[in-house]
């Protein structure tokens, strides 16, 4: 290879382009032999368009009659497909556009009317498709071990995007549909000198390259390839033809790629992309056709019945997989049944199990214990069940099948054939994938299951189930089924409450096998007499008792277990007047009292439901009103205060004093007095009141629906449904089925008010329905008769004597609580003045001034008493004496 390789090439464009030397046809076919010979290990990136002018100069020659042209063309065609050298580091990066001409060149050359050269230049794309044109480029490796800081491509993926970039798709989707349309023509000539046998190979694996990428797979779609897919697995009748897996993985990766792209979208900024992502680009919408369901249909008959070897196996099971796919669209479905597919799935699913063979392939094409016919059962099982849950329709022909009575046997499994059929691990794997799929079909075809005594197969199995997976599936499956008092007392019959009793006090299983054990427990006595006895002979009532003790931390560790127990409690013991005597001496209430007192706000309702049932029993009061919290206040105070939080949550505000604000609507927000006031005096225009801007209406629905505003969580959506539900109904029930009989000195004034308002709760209610029926009559010009009218101003002024009753007594336990606060304030008061008036004496002794003289004459007198304590007690003269100083010595000088 010469130093300059662009010097080489420019003169083969000169020669090739020059009027002078145009003709010398030889002389370009040597010249372009010379070029590939110069250059054995491949072109450089930078000589790449050079050669695309070169090509597309040869290929002019082509056109203009020059056969001589093609062999060398073709030559430097599949020169092309060797690996591109770069001069530069990253040079694909820095200056993607010395790929693009060649590329796109290549593409157009796919709808030649030469087929050497559309042949060249196919393959020549699917060498550069699977990035072997890059792999001295760019990185080889995608272990994520090596070349951590290396952000550039794999040579696959960058290909893929250079093919997108450079519209390949769309020159080979033409190049099939041509070839395709060329061959309906040309029906009758001789296949081996066809077009078709020399252009279809290339292209269809070019096809099947570049259709796991998605952008790729999605203009595949677009351009109507896969009808063509379709034709060609039509013709195809040997299970040996080389084309039968190309298409086939075709179909899965388009199929595939579009489930995950329209699975990812979230929003679509208008229509009409709406019906590009959903319809135009979406294969399973294009390929939900009733002719590409009977191709698939006589494919899959073709493959189980002539199918022996693993390699036909395995197409087998991909053409399932793509009818798995097509069936996630419901409008899919019914063609199915259309296409007799579906007879066909459930012989298959059940031949073996019920020895129905006759008619079908040998039983070793499809059930023997290999793992591809392992497959086959399993994703058979997985298909039917989605058919069934997908489409209304299919139900009854599934129903009418033994579909169900099969999956049952592989949940039993008491038959030696099904047992030497597969391997144990292959069983338990089976055993687990048919609870799962009667799990999905169980409500949908109850009859079935019951008439074939599903639910005693279930509940025998859930008694001696050792795997918790399987355990768990199969208890969902027994809480589906249990809809009618006969199928209580069946299950009941055969130790149902018993075994779900046993299973839930069972602590070492997971907390969702005890959580559902003990809702089908609860589902079982639910208003069946029976089964609550049994329950209670069972120590029912105790093992429940032993979980209702509520931690914070059983929020993470039991989910829900506490929600199911008090459902089991409302269904199993209140109603029954034994059970219900054996959970109150068992200090039943004080359990659902103290769960009151700590169980989060969501189960606020539950617990106050069950506790105002369980109220209604007389024997229950005195524990009610015996019980303490840990705050050392009682039940009826706790009631109170959570009435008070209930109504700052549903924004009814109360003034300082506490007293009914709003004498209209006393359990609504203060203010809509004003509002109703308004609607009532306006005029009917205002009252009808003048819809929003449609703007704006669209504007809140986009919202709405935006991906921001979705609320997927159903943890949420329990949250949010709870706080739909006014608490304070459910709290007068429990004060009314203990009759209201609280101490009312134990009450705070705050207390009292709270109750003043509470046992008029129901007044209160009805009030605000006569009054919206009235607003709702003006708001639509309706004048009732005279007798209605009065009717309803009757009940009206009824309410509204009874809220000025009540704003009375309120204003008098407030005017009664000021008293006590104004006492208790002069008591204070009183107190520090008459400790101010001490301290203000004291201060005064202390700082009160003495005069000098007497200061002294008490010292002398001090001094006195202290000589007089020191004296001598022999002493005479010391009492009546005095002291006499020595007479004055006086010295001459």
């Amino acid at each position: 290879m010469k130093s300059k390789g662009g010097t080489d090439f420019a003169k083969i464009l000169e020669t090739l382009t020059d009027k002078q030397t145009s003709e010398l046809h030889s002389r370009q076919v040597a010249l372009l032999e010379n070029a590939i010979l110069n250059h054995p290990q491949g072109f450089r990136l930078a000589d790449l368009p050079v050669v695309a002018q070169i090509l597309a100069a040869a290929y002019d020659k082509v056109v203009a009659g020059v056969d001589d042209m093609i062999a060398p063309m073709c030559h430097l065609i599949a020169h092309c497909s060797k690996p591109y050298l770069r001069v530069k580091s990253n040079e694909e990066f820095t200056n993607p556009q010395l790929l693009h001409s060649i590329t796109r060149l290549l593409g157009s050359f796919l709808t030649s009317f030469e087929p050497q050269i559309q042949v060249a230049a196919a393959e020549t794309l699917l060498n550069v498709a699977t990035g072997n044109c890059l792999s001295n480029s760019v990185r080889s490796s995608s272990n994520v071990d090596e070349n951590l800081d290396d952000q550039r491509p794999l040579p696959r993926d960058y290909s893929q995007q250079l093919m997108e970039k450079c519209g390949i798709v769309p020159a080979v989707a033409a190049a099939l549909e041509s070839l395709v349309l060329d061959q309906m023509e040309s029906e009758g000539d001789d296949p081996s000198t066809s077009r078709m046998d020399l252009l279809l190979f290339p292209l269809v694996d070019l096809i099947q390259e570049v259709s796991s990428w998605g952008p790729n797979a999605q203009a595949l779609t677009q351009a109507g390839s896969l009808a063509h897919i379709i034709e060609i697995l039509d013709n195809i009748h040997d299970l040996r033809d080389e084309f039968l897996p190309l298409c086939l993985e075709i179909l899965w990766n388009v199929l595939e790629t579009c489930a995950a792209a329209t699975t990812s979208i979230q929003r679509c900024v208008s229509r009409s992309v709406l019906v590009h992502a959903f319809r135009t680009t979406n294969a399973i919408h294009a390929m939900g056709t009733p002719r590409t369901f009977d191709v698939l249909h006589k494919l899959f008959r073709l493959l189980v019945t002539q199918g022996y070897r693993k390699q036909d196996k395995e197409l087998r099971n991909m053409c399932l997989m793509i009818a798995n796919i097509l069936a996630s669209k419901s409008r899919n479905i019914p063609c199915f049944e259309s296409s007799q597919w579906l007879d066909t799935l459930l012989q298959y699913a059940t031949a073996c199990e019920t020895n129905r063979l006759a008619g079908l392939a040998k039983e070793t094409n499809f059930a023997s214990a290999c793992d591809a016919d392992f497959e086959f059962k399993h994703v058979l099982w997985i298909l039917l069940s989605d058919i069934c849950t997908g489409h209304e329709s299919m139900v009854p022909i599934v129903a009418d099948s033994a579909f169900v009575d099969v999956l049952l046997m592989y949940v039993a499994m008491p038959d030696a054939s099904i047992a030497r059929q597969w391997t144990p691990s292959q069983r338990r794997t089976l055993q687990l994938l048919a609870l799962n799929v009667l799990s999905n079909l169980t409500a949908l075809v109850p009859e079935r299951f019951i008439a074939v005594n599903g639910h005693v197969v279930i509940l025998e199995f859930v008694q001696a189930a050792t795997d918790p997976d399987a355990c768990a599936v199969a208890l969902l499956i027994l809480m589906q089924v249990i809809t009618t008092p006969a199928l209580q007392q069946d299950i009941g019959d055969i130790s149902g409450v018993e075994g779900m009793l046993e299973l839930f006090g069972n602590h070492t299983h997971s907390c969702s096998i005890r959580r559902t054990a003990i809702a089908i427990c609860g589902q079982l006595c639910s208003k069946h007499p029976g089964n609550q006895a049994r329950f209670r002979r069972a120590n029912g009532v105790g093992v429940l008792l032993q979980s209702m003790r509520f931690d914070p931390a059983d929020a993470v560790r039991q989910d829900n277990l506490i929600v199911a127990v008090i459902g089991c409690v409302w269904s199993s013991i209140i109603g029954n007047a034994e059970n219900e005597i054996a959970f109150i001496q068992s200090e039943g209430v004080d359990n659902l009292l103290d769960l009151l007192e700590l169980a989060p706000r969501i189960m606020w309702g539950q617990v106050l439901g069950a506790l105002a049932e369980l109220c209604a029993n007389p024997k229950a009061t005195a524990y009610y009103h015996a019980w303490k919290s840990k705050r050392h206040i009682s039940a009826s105070q706790m009631l109170l205060l959570l009435y008070a939080d209930e109504e700052k949550r549903l924004g009814v505000p109360r003034p300082k004093s506490g007293v009914i604000s709003n004498v209209h609507r006393p359990l609504l927000a203060q203010g809509t007095e004003d509002h109703v006031l308004e609607r009532m005096q306006g005029s009917p225009e205002k009252r009808l009141g003048s819809p929003p801007p449609v703007a704006f209406m669209r504007l809140k629905q986009a919202i709405t629906h935006a991906k921001g505003f979705r609320n997927l969580d159903p943890n949420r959506r329990l949250v949010a449904a709870t706080e739909m539900v006014d608490l304070r109904v459910k709290i007068y029930s429990v004060l009314a089925s203990v009759g209201f009989s609280c101490v009312t000195e134990d009450l705070s004034h705050e207390e009292q008010i709270t109750l003043a308002v509470a046992k008029e709760l129901p007044v209160f209610r009805i009030g605000t329905v006569w009054l919206d029926i009235k607003l709702a009559l003006v708001a639509h010009g309706i004048r009732p008769i005279y007798a209605d009218a009065l009717l309803m101003e009757h009940h009206l002024n009824r309410v509204y004597s009874i809220v000025q009753h009540v704003r009375w007594s309120q204003h008098a336990i407030f005017s009664r609580q000021e008293a006590v606060e104004a006492k208790e304030e002069d008591v204070f008061f009183a107190s520090v003045k008459h400790h101010k008036e001490q301290e203000l004496q004291t201060r005064k002794k202390s700082t009160t001034p003495v005069s000098s003289m007497k200061a002294h004459l008490e010292a002398k007198k001090r001094k006195a008493e202290m000589m007089r304590k020191v004296s001598l007690p022999g002493d005479a003269n010391l009492h009546g004496g005095y002291f006499k100083d020595p007479p004055p010595i006086f010295n001459d000088l």
